[in-house]
């Protein structure tokens, strides 16, 4: 009888371990969260005119808590800026999305037509541009046909008035291009810009556009 009573006090002393044991456990094992996705309302990039009021659109959360807005936006200086939102989840863990803001010269003279494109003094193809709104406009190759069938569009947009800045221009098989430093505007309305690839640094040229 004694042997039986210390088994089952021993089987109890054991199950109260294992239990313990498990609910220790069972206590760390790493929650699963979900993020909340932030979606911008209007358009992800925003040229506004120098001085021009800024209207945020914002942003809307697939989740409930709000959704918090910072910028560093300056109407009054030419330059890039960012609008930036941000929200937590229920359990803390943040997200953002951001819109970029380009304040531009709204003066300069109208650069829409066709060019005739050179490369380092030879010849190489045509460049269409086309004006987008005041002091920005689009160009129809950023290698003026010099490195076909390889064609990169781009947006530029007036630094100053002799002068424009590349806004934007896509990714490609060459890596990210870049134009070293700006646009420039001669008397006769030429436009002289150097192109380089910001991935490895490798100069594409020297380009200048003349108008036809």
């Amino acid at each position: 009888m004694k042997t039986i009573t210390y088994s089952i006090i021993i089987f109890l002393i054991f199950f109260i371990v294992i239990g313990n044991s498990c609910k220790k456990d069972s206590e760390n094992i790493s929650k699963v969260t979900t993020f909340d996705v932030l979606t911008l309302k209007g358009d992800s990039v925003v040229v506004l005119l120098l001085g021009q009021n800024f209207i945020d659109s914002g942003a809307v959360s697939s989740g409930s808590n709000p959704v918090t807005e910072t910028n560093n936006i300056n109407i009054n200086s030419v330059g890039t800026y960012s609008v930036v939102y941000s929200t937590a989840n229920k359990d803390g863990f943040s997200s953002s999305i951001t819109r970029t803001i380009y304040v531009v010269y709204a003066f300069g003279p109208d650069l829409s037509g066709t060019y005739k494109g050179t490369i380092d003094g030879y010849s190489s193809g045509t460049v269409t541009i086309s004006k987008v709104n005041n002091g920005q406009y689009y160009g129809s190759d950023l290698l003026a046909g010099a490195y076909l069938p390889l064609v990169v569009p781009f947006y530029m947009y007036y630094y100053n008035a002799n002068s424009l800045l590349l806004l934007y221009a896509p990714q490609t098989s060459y890596g990210t291009l870049t134009v070293s430093g700006y646009f420039n505007l001669s008397t006769t309305g030429a436009i002289t810009y150097s192109v380089t690839n910001a991935s490895n640094g490798e100069s594409l040229g020297n380009f200048q556009l003349v108008k036809q």
